[in-house]
Formats: C-alpha cells, sequence, structure tokens
C-alpha cells in the first residue's frame, strides 16, 4: 500500500470512530468486565512564589526552593486517571469484533509491510497478532484523552502518522527523547539536525506529562534530583532509531547523537545547558513481549544547576544547524578523538566552582586542537596558532597572542605548584577556547586536522595580502581530504532512518 495524506486521514478517522465505540459499548458489557477504573495521581509542578499556592483548587504548599536565581513554589496535586488498558484487554476477544474496532485492525493490518510482520513474527513472544497489540494501545490512549477530557482529533492525526511509520519500517522503531534544561530559541519551531535527530520545542500537548503530572517524560519523578523534578521543559532532543531484531542495541547510537547535539551546541556558542535524563518509548508503544506500552526508560547522566540561559537567536538557528551536522559528520576514530576530547573539557570546564580549574580546562581543550602534531616549541606554537585561527587582522591577531600565552603560562604554573597570578582568568580564557575549538571543526570538514595545523604554520610566510585564513586554506590545501581513520569501525547509521512526527502526551 502506498502511504499518502489520504491513507492518514483515513487512518485518523478510524481511531476516532472505533474510540467513540469503544467507549459506548464498553457500558454495555455483563457484570464488571467493561469497566473503567481510575487511580489517583500525586504530581507536582513548580509556580512563581508571586502565587499563592495554598489558594488553589486541589493543591497545598510543600516547599519553597530557589532555581534559576527566581523564587519558587512546588505545589502538590492530585487527580485522578482513568486505566482504559485493562477493559479493553480484557474484552480484546469481543472488543476486536466491534465494527469500528474491526475496520480499524484491517486497515492497519494493509499497512503493514512483510518485512516488518515477518520480524514481529520470527520474535514469536507477541501475546497477539502485532497489528491487533498496535490498536489496542492506540485505542487504550485516546480512550484515556476522551475521558479527561481532551481533544483527540489532532493527536489521531499524530498517532496515524506514528503507527504508518512504524508498521512500514522493517524493524522496531525506537524514539528517544532528552528535555533540555536552560535552553531557548526562538522561534519555537523545530531545528532539523538529520532526517532522524532534530532538536524541538514542546507542544502543548506534552506540557502537562513533561512539566508536571510526571515530571520530566513521564519518568516518575523519584528517578530525578529533587530540584531538577519541576524544572520548567520547553525544549527536547530526540532521536528516532530502527532497531533491526528484538532488544535495543540501538540505545547506545541514539545516546551518542543526543550527547553530539548537545556538546556541538554548547561549542557553537557560549552559555550553558543541559540534560539530565533521556527517554525510550517504542512506537508506538508496542513491544516484542507485552501487552502493555513500553515504559520510559530513565538514563542518568552529570547534570549541575544551571543560573543562565543558552539561547539561539533566529539568525543563529541555521548556522547552529549546520555546526551540528559538521561536528557528527566527523567519524569516530583516531583522526578525531581531539574533538571528542575537547568537546569533553568544554563541558568539565563550564562546570567547573574555582577559576583556576576553568583555565586548566580551558588550556587543555585549546591543546588537543592546535597541538597535536607537536611537542616542541610549545608555549610559542600554542599562542601563534590560536592567534592565527582566532585573529582577523594584525592588532587582533597580536592581542589572542598575548592572551593566549598567558593562559599557557598561567596553566603550568598551576600545574607545577608556583605561585598563580590569576590572570589571565579562567572566564576570560574559556569563550577564547570555545571559539578555537568551533573554527578548527569547521576548518576541518574539508581537510584533516594534521594537514591543517602544518598549513597555520606556513600562514605567517605564505598568505597573500589581506588573506584570511579560511581563504588561504582553500589556496593551499590538497586537492583531495586524506581519509579520515576510523578504526573503532563506528558509522553514523541515524542519516538512513525516516522523520518522525511530533508525539502527543496522551
Amino acid at each position: 500500500m502506498v502511504l499518502d495524506m489520504t491513507t492518514t486521514l483515513e487512518l485518523a478517522k478510524l481511531i476516532e470512530v472505533a474510540t467513540l465505540e469503544c467507549q459506548e459499548k464498553l457500558k454495555l458489557l455483563p457484570g464488571d468486565s467493561g469497566k473503567i477504573e481510575t487511580e489517583e495521581v500525586h504530581f507536582h509542578r513548580i509556580v512563581s512564589a508571586d502565587t499563592q499556592p495554598q489558594d488553589a483548587v486541589g493543591m497545598s504548599a510543600e516547599a519553597t526552593v530557589s532555581g534559576n536565581k527566581k523564587s519558587s513554589w512546588i505545589v502538590r496535586e492530585s487527580r485522578r486517571e482513568a486505566r482504559t488498558l485493562a477493559p479493553l484487554e480484557r474484552n480484546w476477544a469481543t472488543v476486536g469484533t466491534w465494527p469500528s474496532v474491526k475496520e480499524l485492525i484491517q486497515i492497519i493490518e494493509s499497512i503493514e509491510s512483510s518485512g516488518h510482520r515477518d520480524l514481529f513474527k520470527a520474535a514469536g513472544n507477541t501475546p497477539r497478532p502485532v497489528t491487533e497489540h498496535y490498536a489496542l494501545i492506540t485505542l487504550s490512549k485516546a480512550l484515556q484523552r476522551l475521558l479527561r477530557p481532551s481533544e483527540i482529533g489532532s493527536w489521531s492525526l499524530v498517532q496515524a502518522s506514528c503507527l504508518e511509520q512504524a508498521l512500514t519500517t522493517k524493524g522496531e522503531l525506537n524514539h528517544y527523547v532528552a528535555p533540555l534544561i536552560g535552553f531557548v530559541a526562538s522561534p519555537s519551531e523545530p531545528i532539523n539536525i538529520l532526517p532522524a535527530l532534530r532538536v524541538r520545542p514542546v507542544s502543548e500537548d506534552e506540557t502537562d506529562d513533561i512539566s508536571m503530572r510526571r515530571s520530566i517524560l513521564g519518568l516518575p519523578y523519584r528517578y530525578l534530583p529533587p530540584l531538577l523534578q519541576f524544572m520548567q521543559t520547553d525544549w527536547v532532543i530526540e532521536c528516532d532509531v530502527v532497531e533491526p531484531r528484538p532488544g535495543h542495541s540501538s540505545g547506545a547510537n541514539a545516546a551518542n547523537a543526543i550527547e553530539g547535539v548537545v556538546r556541538a551546541l554548547r561549542i557553537f556558542k557560549d552559555g550553558q545547558f543541559d540534560y539530565a535524563t533521556v527517554g525510550h518509548n517504542t512506537v508506538p508503544y508496542g513491544t516484542f513481549t507485552s501487552g502493555t506500552e513500553n515504559p520510559w526508560f530513565p538514563s542518568a547522566f552529570a547534570w549541575s544547576p544551571i543560573d543562565q540561559t543558552y539561547s539561539l537567536s533566529p539568525k543563529d538557528l541555521g548556522e547552529a544547524a549546520d555546526f551540528v551536522r559538521a561536528y557528527l559528520a566527523h567519524p569516530s576514530g583516531v583522526s578525531s578523538e581531539w574533538i571528542d576530547l575537547a568537546a569533553r573539557r568544554l563541558t568539565d570546564a563550564y562546570r567547573r566552582d574555582l577559576d583556576r580549574d576553568k583555565l586548566i580546562d580551558s588550556v587543555v581543550m585549546m591543546e588537543t586542537a592546535l597541538m597535536r602534531d607537536t611537542n616542541q616549541e610549545l608555549s610559542f606554537r600554542f599562542a601563534s596558532r590560536g592567534a592565527i585561527v582566532l585573529g582577523r587582522t594584525p592588532e587582533e591577531r597580536e592581542k589572542y597572542y598575548s592572551l593566549l600565552k598567558g593562559a599557557y603560562n598561567r596553566r603550568s604554573d598551576i600545574l607545577h605548584g608556583k605561585a598563580d597570578p590569576g590572570t589571565p582568568s579562567g572566564r576570560e580564557a574559556l569563550p577564547v577556547a570555545r571559539a578555537v575549538l568551533r573554527i578548527m571543526i569547521e576548518h576541518t570538514k574539508t581537510i584533516s586536522i594534521m594537514e591543517l595545523l602544518r598549513l597555520l604554520d606556513r600562514y605567517a610566510v605564505s598568505r597573500r595580502d589581506g588573506e584570511t585564513l579560511s581563504q588561504f586554506v582553500a589556496r593551499a590545501r590538497p586537492a583531495n581530504k586524506p581519509k579520515e581513520d576510523t578504526t573503532d569501525g563506528s558509522q553514523n547509521t541515524l542519516m538512513a532512518h525516516p522523520p518522525i512526527g511530533r508525539r502527543p502526551s496522551g
């Protein structure tokens, strides 16, 4: 079957109609077999200190905290949530025969590819045909939305698109999300990095689950550090990966891609933002072994409180996406090890409390990029190469040479236990180091790091009058970039995966 908008709309409409049918007919089943039970859900949210949370209906003030330099209240609220999966699953033999539900199952079967079908059949652990399983979970989520009550129209359209993608993929489609804290971009539109990798704002549909009801991405708040449990999450990084066989070995690829985006954006621009967890589920809520939806699994990462915002302006967005692609395009291996080492040092530097530690990390970061080919005339080469990379005019190069020379010498004095003059400071060196790293990564899209370092040494005597570093490299570089060493055998498998539409929360 060829997928098109007509198919999507037909599937979305069937989801709505079948859900309404279930809502009506479950009430008519004998005894309590069709009864939808509820459970009490406790959740927390953070509100401004200007608000009087004790006056809000159904809420009570738990504590006060100070986060992001803004005093806030954490309030606790309770409400009842419907448990819609149990009656559907309990009565599936009957539910599956109802006209609209039966039609929904049939269209799902017609969409499903033979490769997808064979894969799930080989797994042999699904308690019912996988298409019926998908229909069951989809109807459960839709029915839950109706009972809240909530708008189902737009949600069902997104869900139909997710079903199509999952059913036409030869494998299990996995979705990974990392909530970003301290990140803002304008306008609030998705930033597409690769077909299966994007940074996007949280939709209104997701706000409740991500920031309030269960803290972040459906994770129970007990899994997260106390202050982080209630922090506002407006942007996420999401990644879709196809798992060609039962299991989740693709998670490592997704985690590396997400971490790569974070590191690249930190290199692109000064500022701090972070993520503390990665959520995972299969699309659309199917599993090889279970009759229930796949939960979100937490993966804890080092995180430190952030008292500032990392902000991308409209003019930054295209350039930022291009730079992230350039960063991710460097294959893992010996020849790109310097990028990984430098990016890790940048992250460490932002988290340091002591200024001298920031300086040490900043100098080491620049050394990984500027000093890979030599152990002679270290301070001179370090300062001169960095000045050439950063300076556009003789005056700028002289200024950067002096700052870098001083940073290198201060780092050496600290490590050798000499009196520390405290200048230049780590706060001065950190943005300079970040800029060096960014420019070196951009240049090594077309030339190896070792050849670029040789060209930096030639630039002072071989450049033409008024010629910039970029112009000189373009003129003097070899015709073809040397093949990168990828001895670890890794590769970027995200490039080939299809994109997925925005996920609903329900």
